[in-house]
């Protein structure tokens, strides 16, 4: 079970002070002693004062089951591909950065060799011979490995035995031995060179390197991130943070109580409780967002993805109850031309699709949506009207795919 002691030091941070939080007992302190208590259903409130409950619980409690019974299936499907694809994709940019960087220190260390046999000041032909023999073995430089200790230990024994020889002959045996030693030396280092060398690529069941760090800005009750998390579980190969954060204190209670697993916290976007690059994904599904501090928590390389409605989400409701006023129409264009003053819009993808929707879901999809609050009783009177048989809703989401901005 995930706990705010188990994630790595320093990315939880006081949304005061920005100092890293350490946990202290039940409690989140840093250096200058502000203090977030650990809820017993496990999230932390890092709200500095308490603000007007916007959504309440009952909607909570509508979405939870409005995406149990599968109604979002179509996104969270579609985002765990993108999330997984994406995932796969820093993996082997980090695989092969690595590989680089052995090569590297590999090359140096030749270097360093080759110098040190100059310093021995040996002639010009023996230090050639010496690199070929280096670069040119190969398996069978065991084989020969064990012939030449083996060789080395006969001529040790042979030592012993001439310890009366005259003093020119005990010289020879010296040098030879020297040479057998500094040969050994050399096939050791070439094994260990090798052996550091790393396979690109992913291999079947081979896991991640590094942690994965996911974050859902926005949450909710959190049933879009657990959905998520469930499709990228065999991926990162329990590698995973996920966390998910929310300004209304209902909708993260039923997080936690529902996915004990992961890191819920009560905050405000403005003041996000995390360090500069905590994550490599960023989700942000239907909800308000703040860029500014999306940019501060993403990665260099992390990929950040908010869902929109498309144009078609949810127009069965929406013509049955504004198809006389100005919202009888919708255009996301704005938020998309917003995003992209943010972020490197890299990709856009849509997913649409139409449900046939019973009344109790119904009854629930009309709790969460803003379409119908407020709703006046002639228009609660057309939506009573569409429950009387089970109507098909249109799902119309754009994803934009964004990453971060760089002046090249």
């Amino acid at each position: 079970m995930l706990k705010y002691h188990t994630i790595p030091e320093g990315m939880v941070i006081c949304p005061v002070c920005a100092g890293a939080l350490r946990l202290q007992g039940n409690s989140l302190f840093c250096s200058s002693r502000h203090c977030f208590d650990i809820a017993k259903q496990g999230y932390v409130n890092f709200l500095l004062q308490a603000p007007k409950e916007k959504y309440g619980k009952r909607l909570f409690q509508s979405r939870a089951r409005v995406s149990q019974a599968g109604v979002f299936r179509g996104l969270t499907d579609r985002l765990g591909e993108i999330a997984r694809n994406e995932l796969e994709r820093q993996d082997l940019e980090q695989r092969e950065r690595r590989s680089q960087e052995l090569k590297k220190q590999g090359l140096r260390q030749r270097e360093m060799w080759r110098q040190g046999l100059q310093q021995q000041r040996l002639p010009e032909g023996e230090l050639q011979q010496r690199e070929l023999r280096q670069q040119g073995l190969h398996q069978g430089e065991l084989w020969q490995q064990g012939l030449q200790q083996r060789e080395l230990q006969r001529q040790e024994l042979q030592q012993q035995g001439l310890q009366q020889q005259a003093p020119e002959q005990q010289e020879l045996q010296n040098k030879a031995t020297r040479r057998q030693a500094l040969q050994r030396e050399e096939l050791q280092e070439l094994e260990q060179q090798k052996m550091a060398q790393p396979s690109l690529g992913l291999s079947s069941g081979e896991s991640f390197h590094n942690t994965v760090a996911i974050l859902d800005a926005g949450c909710g009750e959190g049933s879009h991130l657990s959905a998520l998390v469930r499709q990228l579980a065999g991926t990162t190969g329990g590698r995973l943070i996920a966390a998910g954060i929310d300004i209304s204190k209902a909708g993260i209670q039923l997080a936690a109580r529902a996915n004990p697993g992961m890191l819920w916290g009560v905050a405000d976007l403005a003041k996000c409780p995390f360090a500069n690059g905590s994550f490599d994904i960023i989700l942000n599904l239907l909800s308000p967002a703040n860029y500014l501090e999306f940019n501060r928590m993403l990665a260099d390389d992390g990929l950040v993805m908010k869902v929109i409605p498309g144009t078609e989400y949810l127009q069965e409701v929406r013509r049955a109850m504004h198809s006389k006023t100005e919202r009888g129409t919708y255009s996301n264009e704005r938020t998309i031309e917003l995003f992209r003053r943010h972020f490197e819009l890299v990709d856009m993808q849509q997913v649409k699709y139409q449900l046939l929707i019973e009344q109790k879901e119904l009854a629930d999809l009309l709790q969460m949506t803003p379409l119908a609050w407020r709703a006046t009783e002639e228009q609660l009177r057309s939506l009573q009207a569409m429950g009387e048989k089970a109507p098909v809703i249109t799902f119309d989401f754009v994803i934009l795919i964004g990453k971060k901005i760089y002046i090249r």
